[in-house]
Formats: C-alpha cells, structure tokens, sequence
C-alpha cells in the first residue's frame, strides 16, 4: 500500500491535465505534507512556486499546523517544530520570493534560533558522498610489499592505537592478505618468517590464506602454494582455512587449480582432514538451515573441493568409466564416516548430492550416502543431510522408491522446521507426486501428506503443482490428469482428508490452463468451487491470451471460466489488450452468444464495453 500511495503521488504530479493549485489542494485535502517526504517534496517542487498566492497560502498555513500521522501525538514537541520548520525552509528555497513563505520562515527562525537549515530538507538522512571503511586504515599495499615479513611483522607488534580508527594489528593482518593476494610469493615468505619465529596466532596464518584464496594463481603458483600446505607446521586455523583455497581453487573458471597438480591437491586435503578437520569440535547449537552452515565451514569447502575431484576424474575417464576411484571412495569414507563437527558439515554437502553420487556410482550411492536420511538411525544426522538434499537433491527414479519412506517420515516431521525449508520441502512434494510416484493417492500417500501441511504449505503446494504442470509438455500433464490429479481435486472438493481452502482453491482453478484436452473437465470442477473461489488477483484473461488454443477450442469452457471469474468477488478489473484479445478469439471462436452476452455485461458492470457479440462470416 505505502509503494501504491507513493506511485500515486508521482502519477499526480505528472498530470497535465489539472492545474498546481488543484495538485496543492490535493496535497492539502490528503494530509500529505507530512508524509513520503522525498515523494510530495519532489512534488511541491514542481508545483509550489507556479502556483497562486492563494494555493501557497492555504500550504502555508497547513504546514505550520504540523502533522497528523496516527502516533505523533508521542513525539517531542521539539521534534514537531524542526519538521514545520524543515518543511518551511524548502518551500522557501522553492519559491524564494513568495511573501508568505518568507514571513513564516523569519517567524520560526525567531522562535527557534538555534534550528539550523538541512543542505537537503528532503531527506532525512543523506550522506555527502561515497565513503568506504579502510580496512588496512591507511597502510598502503605497495609500500608494505616492499618490505620484508620480518619489518612488517615488528611494526605490527609496536602499533598501539587509541581509538578503532587507527593502524591496528588487524588492519596489518588485512593488508598481509592484500600483500599476498598481489603477490602470492610473499606469502610464502609470511609463512616461513612465522615458522622460523615459530608464532601460532590464528590471524597471523588466516591473512595469508585468505590472500592465496583472493589471489590468481599461476600454474606456477600454485605448485609453491601446495609445497607449503603439505609440509608446512603450521596451527589448524591454517588448515582450516586452506580448505576453502582448494575449494575456491577447483571451482573457477579461470585461475584455476591446475588437473596436473590435482593428486597434490588430493594430499593436501587428506592432510587437512587427518590433521584438523578430523577431530574438529561438534557444534552443539541447532540450525534452521544446515545446508547453509555446512557450505561456510571447513568440513563443507573440503567436501565441495572433493566433489570437484570426482568430476575432474569423470572427465578424464570419458567412455573408460567404471564408478568412483577407490581412492577417492577410501578419502570420502572416512569423512562419511566421521564423528566431528566437520564430518558433520561435509556430509550435509555429500549428501546433497545423492542424485550424483547415484549417476556415477550407484552402489556406492546406495551403500554410503542412502543410510544419512534414516531417521531411526540418528535423527540429528537425518535432519542436516535432508536439510541438504531438500535445498539441492534431485530425484532420480533409480533410488525414488527407497528414499521415499525416509522422505515420507521427513514430511511427518515438518511442524519442527523453519519456515523456509518448509518451502523447500513442499516444492519436493510436489515433484515426488507429479513425477516420481506413479499414483500418490495410491495407498493414501498424498491425503496422509496433506493432512501434516498446514495452511500456507496447502496453498503453496497447490501453486507449486499448477507451476510444474505449466512447464512440461501438455502429454505429461494429461497422463497425471488421467492418472490421479482429476481424483485428487474430486478428493479436496469433498473436504478430505481435510477442508479445502479458498486460497487453495483459486490456485486449483488454475491448474485448468495446463491439462490440455481435459480443460473443459477442469472448469467444471472449478465451477464446483464457486462458494469459496475469489480468483483474488489471478490475471485470467492474460493466461487466456497465452493459450489461445484452449479458447480456440473450447469456446464455451473458456466463457464459463470467464464467467465464474466476474461472479467472483474479484477487487478490480482492468480492461487490457489482453480483454480484447480474449473476447475477439471467443467471438470467432464460436462461443454460445447468451454466454458472450453475459460477459459483456458483466464488463458493462465495471466500467468496460467489449463491443457486440459476433461471429465472423
């Protein structure tokens, strides 16, 4: 509504058809003044100084009445004065010689003496151009880079600043990553001075990190980098963070880690995991998104940079293909199989990952992935790895059948997630039910399903249902017309298993624009939900001119659809090109001329004259 009034209060001021004093009356008739401030600023600009004595005076006076918004009788008397007067010194700047608006001013100022003027009355903030927070607080990278790590590194230990906002150790830390991103060499050199000096600060090895990360490693490069990670003695906050360079460094376009060093890479992230990640702490705190946790934390970026492995392997075996290395098979294993909070992390990401897993290996898939999603194993591990496969799974009809209890069980658990993986979940159940599952009414699956959705799932299931429909061919949306989804809407007319809702059944009206021949069966289905339909803002008449061919061959279902529309309790109605489209193909296409008439009266009702029936010769 505030962006519709604010639309409005543009439009208004871009009318030639009406004068500025009717566009200040209006100003004055809506208590404006006081409202969408950079809105009815911008409009009292165009119009205030063009305007008659009489209109700026009426605005005059109004202005120094203050506002009338519901709850600023709360606020400070003085808070009230200084937006008269703010208010004031813009009309004065837009009409600097208007008497009235000048006598005001000089009375407030005298009133106020210490109100001073704002340079931009609109706005009540305003910044006086762009500004950036230094991070390295005035370091500057090039002439760091010139020094040695050990010169850095002791004027690091000798800054001693008085407020946030002078040279810092960690404005040092955040210039070594900016030294190192620029030239990875003196990276290396970091790391041998903190070896040599044997420091164990977690920044001191963070920063370098974090520069090979931001860095674009030559081939070269990155053979230095690797040497360093696989024999450096270094803290696990160094480790930790080398695993997002691998991960960082397997997945970009350009720059990347090179195929020949990726067997390395592979022993870097083995020592990763046995020298850190393994024995990683728990986090013992519960998440509304995992998938999120987990692709921000180490076990995760270690996972994602393993799954580049596989593809990179995949790629290089082309038709010599025979499943997953048992290498690689071993490394994942032990991380699957692992108890630490990293594992946990890296499991999430695998897990995810089901559907590829299966397409390349699928015993493997089956064997170690599939026992994640049991609930009655271990609850906690089922939650994270659904969370996982929820947000990026994909179904494969290879597996469909077995994970479908796993996931039937995650569905009875759904009161206890977030909301957004609640969305998630209820797009999932309706790809299983459309695609994955050959009649899910069969043995109450879906009506079992429904009965655990709670309102606002039913809705956006039935929306989910009517978008998929929409996007595959109209053969496949026939069959599971054929199949289930004409038995299903029967189901829910009949209030079962629970009451259909209004909101559901303006998106199950919709679904008749996406089953083809069976169109005319659909609308008299849509017909039987006339009690509770309101279409609410549903733009028939624009998926009618999208599918002309429905209206082309069934004329009459189409006006029927038309007319349970305006027998709706519908808000508004805008006669559009697409009205006209419609009501032209209706015409030609033969509908009943009492049904055309009807529409055309109902049109007439709002405000709209399609023009006579007819019928072409």
């Amino acid at each position: 509504m505030p962006l519709l009034r604010r639309l409005a209060i543009y439009g208004f001021g871009k009318r030639t058809d009406i004068s500025t004093d009717e566009k200040l009356g209006w100003i004055e008739q809506n208590e404006l003044l006081y409202v969408f401030k950079t809105d009815i600023f911008w409009l009292l600009e165009q119009c205030y100084s063009k305007a008659s004595p009489e209109a700026r005076k009426r605005i005059i006076e109004k202005a120094l009445l203050g506002s009338k918004w519901e709850g600023y009788e709360n606020v400070e008397e003085r808070t009230k004065q200084y937006e008269i007067f703010n208010l004031v010194v813009w009309l004065h700047r837009i009409a600097p010689d208007c008497d009235f608006t000048n006598d005001a001013l000089t009375t407030l100022k005298k009133q106020n003496p210490d109100f001073g003027e704002r340079e931009f009355p609109q706005f009540d903030h305003w910044s006086g151009g762009v500004q950036s927070v230094d991070p390295t607080a005035g370091l500057k990278v090039e002439e760091i880079q010139k020094k040695t790590p050990e010169v850095v590194y002791d004027e690091m230990l000798k800054c001693q600043p008085r407020t946030p906002f002078e040279i810092s150790r960690s404005s040092y830390c955040n210039v070594v990553s900016a030294v190192v991103s620029k030239e990875p060499e003196w990276g290396i050199k970091w790391v041998n001075m903190l070896t040599a000096k044997e420091l164990a600060d977690a920044d001191l090895w963070y920063c370098v990190c974090q520069g090979w990360r931001n860095s674009n490693l030559s081939p070269e490069q990155w053979k230095l980098v690797l040497d360093v990670a696989e024999k450096v003695d270094a803290p696990a906050e160094f480790f930790s963070a080398f695993a997002e360079i691998l991960e960082n460094g397997s997945r970009k376009e350009t720059f990347t880690l090179p195929n020949g060093l990726m067997e390395q890479a592979e022993r870097v992230a083995i020592r990763i995991w046995d020298l850190v990640l393994k024995t990683s702490p728990i986090e013992k705190d519960s998440s509304d998104d995992w998938l999120g946790v987990a692709i921000n934390r180490s076990g995760g970026k270690l996972a994602e940079f393993w799954l580049q492995r596989i593809s990179f392997t995949r790629k290089e075996a082309g038709d010599n293909w025979s499943g997953i290395p048992e290498k690689i098979k071993d490394n994942l294993k032990n991380i699957l199989h692992g108890t630490s909070g990293a594992a946990a992390h890296a499991r999430i990401v695998l897990a995810s990952q089901l559907h590829y897993f299966f397409s390349l290996d699928a015993s493997f898939a089956m064997t170690e992935l599939f026992p994640l999603f049991d609930w009655q194993t271990d609850e906690l591990r089922a939650e994270q790895c659904w969370h996982g496969f929820l947000f990026w799974g994909r179904w494969l009809a290879g597996f469909s059948e077995q994970l479908l209890p796993y996931f039937t069980e995650t569905i009875m658990r759904n009161a206890q997630m977030s909301d957004r993986v609640r969305e998630t979940l209820v797009r999932q159940i309706a790809g299983v039910a459309l695609f994955r599952i050959e009649n899910p009414l069969a043995d109450s699956w879906l009506p079992n399903v429904i009965q655990k959705l709670q309102d606002k799932e039913l809705k956006e299931l039935t929306w989910t249902i009517g978008r998929y429909l929409g996007d595959v061919e109209t053969a496949v949306s026939e069959k599971i017309w054929e199949k289930w989804l004409a038995d299903y809407w029967k189901m829910r007319l009949l209030n079962t298993p629970k009451s259909l809702l209004p909101k559901e059944a303006n998106q199950m009206a919709c679904w008749a624009f996406s089953v083809g021949r069976y169109f005319r069966d659909a609308v008299q289905l849509a017909i039987s939900m006339k009690a509770i339909l309101s279409f609410e803002h549903e733009p028939i008449f624009l998926r009618l001119d999208e599918k002309k061919e429905l209206v082309r061959k069934y004329p009459d279902a189409s006006a029927d659809l038309i007319l349970l529309y305006f027998q709706s309790p519908i808000n508004y109605f805008f006669a559009s090109e697409h009205v006209t489209n419609v009501w032209r193909e209706l015409c030609q296409s033969g509908a009943a001329r009492e049904k055309l008439t009807k529409i055309r009266e109902e049109m007439f009702r709002r405000g709209h004259d399609p023009g006579e029936p007819y019928v072409p010769k």
